[in-house]
């Protein structure tokens, strides 16, 4: 089979913006989408962020190196921001807040939006500034863009600050700066006007642009407001030293592999040393040799935990001699966690941190530690979980989204794990099929299974990768294999796509006419062996759910709503959403309910119950109008 190179172009398709890239040959397209959702955590609770009963205290400190997707709710009213450690390009420290056009619960505002509007915000809690000596400082870090393949913002977009002033209840604008691509994170630091020295100030970030989807993005981070700053010197404020991005996986060619080949693995499957990345900033010299902490440890379902290797006493130093704010990969060897003697009966996890330790560092301390948790379950993993772009192929009815794997011996493939994302246009009603192919020398060989089966993507709030389970009782393979999808239509499937690892081997087109994708990342498919998921079966949520009929279903221009409850409908709120989660219509439940205004289509139906009722799970159904 003759191999083709892919050619990548890109250029910017106004709202879609999407990225394509035009194969030499073919009618086949790679297309390279803008998500326009992502999962919102399952413990995230938005109706839990408020205003605090206490006003917050000087100093205020955030790096949003907690670890979760949400700000703390201790020092921000609102939860807008994504919080995460993948995006931004060489932070101040591990962890920034990235402004879009996706709100708290994962939708984009609004997916058929062309123009610059409010997108995201990030609002402090009250802060007292009341006694204050008058030289408060506030101070930040930001950096449009960040990764080469997030989306920048354009020159009509911003990101500005805003102060609360809560005598004369208004908000004022402060400090704007215009959208470009790519910076390095750039310093801001603001002297608050003594008119704003009250109890109960605030202070707001919102980020102007497109609110359909992952649109024009900013980071910001390593955020400080204190008293008795000097606006010259405020960079020297803090002694810090931090980590400033994730800790790699302990694996040398997979983010996860099965449990069950955990003793297959070859020597150099297992990472002898891994790189990590840190700055020393902030306050020069004063943490001249920084020492390293290290643990690893082994978790095991039922049977407690072995450590594996233990260094509290810091006896990995990593001073280089480099200047001070200055981003270090080092590299921190591992020790012996391959353990050989060890042989797993179930699912387990090796976890292993880092942590600068014996250093007068405590404002920060949180970006102290790196962790990371290697899984051992049913699957391979090429991706870290954080979908930066959906994936697609478009042009051929029929075409291949194909990625080689190295089982590592011989196994029953039960299915696919496919996180697909909402991106550019509605890919929930587009058929695909599951197919294995053979390894012909580093490319697909021969077909060796087809599911009869047609699936559909489907797309959830927080469950982002769900089973494609084949529709017979598994695939024996072994050995290097090409496992994926084959589309049915024309229309492409919006596959999450990870550009912080580099994919073994990606292949896309028709039989006889492959090419190989050579863009830096990796497709969110994970097929899984021996056995079907053991969460396959669990609620997401096991609270009990509103439930509801309607109907008719397909209908024209209404339908009718009822509940077990019949006297309580109109404690009920409905949502009606376009499958790429557009907020269409929403209203008080009635009896009957107007659509007539809705084009033909299908459409997701939500029922949020009354605040004290204890039916606290929102259900969903589809509904189709046709005319």
């Amino acid at each position: 089979m003759k191999t083709q190179l892919l050619n990548f172009n890109k250029w910017h398709l106004g709202l879609a913006a999407f990225f394509l890239s035009t194969l030499a040959y073919g009618q086949v397209k790679k297309v390279l989408s803008v998500p326009a959702g992502r999962p919102a955590p399952e413990e995230f609770r938005p109706k839990a962020l408020a205003k605090t009963q206490a006003l917050v205290s000087l100093p205020f400190r955030d790096d949003f190196s907690a670890g979760k997707s949400w700000p703390d709710t201790a020092l921000w009213q609102d939860a807008k921001v994504f919080v995460n450690q993948t995006l931004a390009q060489d932070p101040p420290s591990i962890g920034t807040a990235t402004f879009d056009g996706i709100d708290a619960f994962g939708y984009a505002y609004d997916i058929n939006f062309t123009g610059t509007d409010t997108a995201d915000l990030l609002t402090s809690q009250p802060i007292d500034l009341s006694g204050t000596s008058g030289d408060v400082v506030l101070s930040f870090w930001y950096q449009p863009q960040g990764k080469t393949l997030v989306e920048p913002p354009e020159n009509n977009d911003s990101l500005a600050l805003y102060f609360y002033n809560p005598a004369l209840d208004n908000w004022v604008s402060v400090w704007r700066t215009q959208g470009r691509q790519s910076l390095p994170f750039q310093y801001v630091a603001l002297l608050v006007d003594p008119a704003f020295l009250q109890s109960g100030f605030q202070f707001r970030f919102i980020s102007y642009g497109n609110l359909a989807g992952a649109y024009d993005v900013w980071h910001v981070d390593y955020i400080v407001l204190d008293d008795q700053r000097n606006l010259v010197d405020t960079i020297l404020y803090d002694v810090d030293i931090a980590f400033t991005a994730p800790h790699p996986p302990l694996l040398s060619n997979y983010q996860a592999i099965p449990w069950f080949h955990y003793n297959d693995l070859p020597a150099d499957g297992f990472k002898d040393a891994v790189s990590l990345s840190y700055i020393r900033n902030i306050a020069p010299g004063e943490i001249s040799n920084p020492d390293l902490g290290a643990y690893l440890i082994r978790q095991t379902d039922g049977s407690g935990s072995t450590v594996l290797k233990q260094d509290p006493d810091g006896t990995v130093n990593i001073d280089v001699g480099h200047a001070d704010n200055t981003h270090i990969t080092f590299s921190v060897p591992l020790g012996t966690y391959a353990d050989p003697s060890y042989t797993p009966t179930d699912e387990f996890t090796i976890s292993t941190y880092q942590s600068w330790i014996g250093q007068s560092d405590s404002r920060f301390a949180q970006n102290d530690t790196v962790r990371f948790t290697q899984e051992f379950k049913n699957y391979y993993a090429y991706d870290d979980g954080s979908a930066e772009r959906g994936y697609g192929v478009e042009g051929e009815a029929g075409a291949l989204t194909l990625v080689k794997y190295d089982v590592l011996e011989n196994s029953t493939l039960k299915g696919l794990y496919i996180y697909f994302v909402p991106a550019g246009t509605d890919a929930t009603a587009n058929e695909f099929s599951l197919v294995v192919y053979s390894n012909d020398a580093g490319e697909p060989g021969t077909l060796i299974y087809e599911s009869d089966s047609m699936y559909i993507p489907q797309i959830t709030s927080k469950n982002f990768y769900l089973p494609y389970v084949l529709d017979t009782a598994g695939i024996e393979v072994n050995g290097s294999v090409f496992i994926g999808v084959r589309q049915k239509t024309i229309a492409r499937l919006n596959i999450g796509f990870d550009i912080n690892q580099k994919l073994t081997a990606l292949f896309i087109g028709k039989e006889g006419n492959l090419f190989e994708e050579f863009e830096v990342g990796s497709l969110m498919m994970r097929p899984f062996f021996n056995y079907l998921p053991k969460d396959i079966s669990v609620e997401e949520n096991n609270l009990p759910e509103v439930r509801f009929e309607l109907y008719p279903n397909p209908t024209r221009d209404w339908f009718r709503l009822t509940i077990p409850e019949q006297s309580e409908l109109k404690q009920y709120v409905y949502q009606i959403r376009s499958l790429n989660g557009q907020l269409l219509q929403r209203g008080q439940a009635t009896a009957r309910i107007d659509v007539s205004s809705l084009p033909e289509g299908l459409y997701l139906v939500q029922l949020l119950p009354p605040k004290n009722s204890s039916l606290r799970k929102p259900a969903i159904q589809k509904l189709m109008i046709a005319r």
